[in-house]
Formats: structure tokens, C-alpha cells, sequence
């Protein structure tokens, strides 16, 4: 599968340089005649051009995104009927999706690639998905180690001229999350009410008296893969949390100006100026969240917070060794904090030959650490990332944990009322 989606993303690149070199010549054929000098078959040429560019533009981050964001064939049991009656009465939460990402993406239609939209949300029984914004991914990822991408290496940079989102969104990374974080805001808007943005603890709490009496409604909450979207300003801080966001991690796939992250060159620890966004954060209510930090980041990040600490999505290095699963020292400490370990679905983070089984595994080996009371789940859908269902399959976890002797009431805290809990207890008051 993993020589198809690198098949599938060359042929991508291919298209996208294709879109480039088009456009150029279309527009160095426009001056041309636009000074009476271009020929016959340049006059011919433009429509082509623009009706090839049209298509490329039209269908191209569709194929790539249904490449990248798949499913794994793996084993998965037939689903009880008391799973399903469990299921159905659970108050489901994922901590990490990033399928703001795909601006394509309708979330308001059901699609049959990608891992989440707002039907299959409802259909999988999610009560809130917390949607993560990436703002800048090296184009050729090495998940050991990176450099930061400049404009020209950022596959994210080429998505969004590709894809003609807002020139703010080209130019600076805030602007970027804002653009991203709209999506979710127009989407909330013209849900007819059936997706809630959730931005402080009121709302909340109104949410869940609601879906008590309608299960067919979902909450989001926003947060961000990465704190160079600050663009280096401390006072973004504050323009992001405005704009609602409210969870950030300080690095994501590189080293930054505030820290190290797991996959990047040095992996060192905080900065002066990632201290003052850590400082910032506490005092205004975003949570921290070290999916991506480095070992030296996630030490200062425990010593220097003074808020609950979050991994949104992770792995155990006690059941998959990886460099961004977390060690039993710091699953520890983020417990200790009355923080959350977000169990993702996806390799390199699980290891085995059953992507399911080795979801349940980490889990039985968090709760069996530090209790279940500190563990959620955090799946990485839309991530470029291959799972072992959509969002639609949330059931197979019930179902699996309690084949694996967790009690009905230990299968409600992991699949969303620790998360629950812990948003009650620490989004801001308005």
C-alpha cells in the first residue's frame, strides 16, 4: 500500500509542477497578445491550457487526498450486539483530526474517501472532534529528522496556491490558520445547528444538556499542530485564541523558534520565546499539547506549565518503539498534571500486524501505567495517515475493549468522558 501512495504523490507533484509551468506559459501568452505579437497557434494553445489547468486544479487534492488518507486492511471482529447498545449510549470524543486540511473537502457532505465529515461523524456517534491545523510540512518528510521548509519545500504552500485559497494564507502562517480555521467556522454556521464550535466552557456544557435529547448533533473544538503559526509574534497568541483556537502544540514536524520537535534536526528544548508563548497560553486558556515535541521540549514543557498537559494523539514506546511515542516517565507526568494520552490509530505510532489489536494494546498499557482516567483517544484522521476505519468505526473500539475485559464504565471514560471531563474542566470561562 505504501508504494501506491508514493505512486499516487509523485504522480501529484507531477501535476502540480504541470499547473505551474501552464500557468506561466498562459500568462506569458496573454502579454503576448496583449501586445498584438502572439501567433496562430499560441491563440490556440491558451483554451487548452486553461481547460488542462482547470482539470488538474478541479481533481487533483481529491486523488491526493483519498491516497493519502486511507484505510488498512486489518482483522476486525464482528461487532456484539452489547457493543452496539454501548456505543450508541456514549458520549464520543477524538482529540485530533486535521481535516481542515483538505479544503476541498466538503464537511458538510459524506464522502467515500478520507477518514471524517459531519455525516460520518454523526454515524460513528462522535459527540466532539477536536480538528487540528497543520501550517507547514516539510515536502519530503523524514518522520527521524528535518530541516524547516522554506516556501518552495512546504507541501502545504503548494497545496494552498494550488488550491486558490486566501493570499493571507499563502503569505503568513497565522493567516494560514485563520483561513483553515473558517472553514470550520462557515461549516458550524450552516449546519442547520448540527455542528456546534465550541469556544468556552458555557458552551459546552449547553452542548452536552442539548445532545441529551438529540444524539444526532456534534461539537469541534480547534486547535494547532505547530506554533511557528504564530509567525515568530508573541501577541498571535491571542489573535489565535480570539479566532478559537484552544490547543496548540509548540512544534510539529521541525524545530521552531520556540522549541525541538521529535522529527527534527537538534530535538532541543525550549526557547526564551517558546516560554513566553507556554506562558501566555496558561494565562489564557490554550492547552499545550506535546504530541510532536522532542524529549528535551516535553521535560521543559512539564517543568515550565502550569496547566494540564495534553498528547493529542501518540503512541507508547512501551508498546512501539518510535521517536514521537511517549516514554513511561512522561506518560506519567502527563497524567500527574491531570493531563490526557490521546491513543492514535496509525503506524509508525502502533506497531504489529493488527492495526485494531495494537490500538487496544496501548491502551490497556496506559491504563495499566497511569489508570484510565487519563486515557482518551486522539486518532489522527485526515492526517496522511492509513487507520483501520473512519470515523464511522469508532464501534470496533468498544467492541474491542470490551472483549478485552475493560468494564462499561472504563470503555465510557477512554472513548470520551475523560476528554469530556477534562475540556469541562479547563476550557475558558468567557
Amino acid at each position: 500500500m505504501a508504494d501506491v501512495v508514493a505512486v499516487v504523490i509523485f504522480f501529484a507533484r507531477i501535476g502540480f509542477i504541470t499547473i505551474g509551468v501552464l500557468f506561466l506559459t498562459s500568462v506569458i501568452i496573454i502579454l503576448r497578445l496583449l501586445l498584438g505579437k502572439a501567433k496562430k497557434t499560441e491563440k490556440i494553445l491558451l483554451p487548452l491550457f486553461s481547460l488542462i489547468i482547470g482539470g488538474l486544479v478541479l481533481w487533483l487534492p481529491s486523488i491526493l487526498d483519498s491516497a493519502v488518507n486511507g484505510i488498512e486492511q486489518t482483522s476486525i471482529p464482528p461487532v456484539t450486539k452489547e457493543a452496539e447498545e454501548l456505543h450508541r449510549s456514549l458520549f464520543v470524543v477524538d482529540m485530533h483530526s486535521d481535516t481542515l486540511l483538505w479544503a476541498r473537502r466538503d464537511l458538510l457532505s459524506e464522502h467515500n474517501f478520507g477518514h471524517v465529515d459531519l455525516p460520518r461523524l454523526i454515524k460513528g456517534n462522535v459527540a466532539l472532534q477536536v480538528f487540528t491545523i497543520p501550517t507547514r510540512i516539510p515536502s519530503k518528510l523524514d518522520f527521524n529528522a528535518n530541516s524547516a521548509p522554506d516556501i518552495f519545500r512546504d507541501s502545504i504552500t503548494i497545496k494552498a496556491i494550488v488550491e486558490g485559497w486566501s493570499l493571507d494564507s499563502v503569505a503568513s502562517l497565522t493567516g494560514r490558520t485563520l483561513y483553515l480555521a473558517s472553514r470550520l467556522v462557515n461549516a458550524a454556521h450552516d449546519s442547520n445547528g448540527i455542528l456546534h464550535l465550541l469556544r468556552f466552557k458555557k458552551d459546552l456544557q449547553q452542548f452536552i444538556k442539548a445532545r441529551e435529547n438529540k444524539s444526532n448533533i456534534t461539537a469541534s473544538l480547534l486547535g494547532i499542530e505547530g506554533a511557528h503559526a504564530l509567525d515568530d509574534k508573541l501577541e498571535n497568541v491571542d489573535v489565535l485564541f480570539d479566532a478559537g483556537i484552544r490547543m496548540m502544540g509548540l512544534t510539529h514536524f521541525f524545530d521552531n523558534a520556540l522549541g525541538g520537535s521529535a522529527h527534527g534536526e537538534v530535538k532541543g528544548g525550549i526557547t526564551d520565546f517558546g516560554k513566553q508563548v507556554l506562558k501566555r497560553m496558561n494565562e489564557i486558556g490554550i492547552i499545550v499539547d506535546i504530541a510532536h515535541s522532542s524529549n528535551n521540549l516535553i521535560d521543559d514543557i512539564i517543568k515550565y506549565s502550569t496547566r494540564p498537559i495534553v498528547s493529542s494523539h501518540t503512541g507508547v514506546s512501551g508498546v512501539c518503539e518510535g521517536p514521537r511515542n511517549l516514554n513511561d516517565n512522561q506518560l506519567t507526568a502527563v497524567a500527574k498534571s491531570g493531563g490526557l494520552i490521546s491513543i492514535t490509530y496509525f503506524r509508525p505510532a502502533l506497531c504489529g500486524d493488527n492495526l485494531l489489536q495494537s490500538l487496544l494494546d496501548t491502551i490497556k498499557y496506559v491504563k495499566n501505567l497511569v489508570g484510565v482516567q487519563y486515557v482518551a483517544l486522539g486518532s489522527d484522521f485526515d492526517g496522511a495517515v492509513f487507520t483501520p476505519f473512519d470515523t464511522t468505526g469508532l464501534i470496533h473500539i468498544t467492541n474491542g475493549l470490551l472483549k478485552e475485559g475493560f468494564s462499561k464504565e472504563e470503555i465510557a471514560m477512554v472513548m470520551g468522558e475523560n476528554a469530556k471531563r477534562f475540556w469541562l474542566a479547563n476550557l475558558p470561562d468567557e
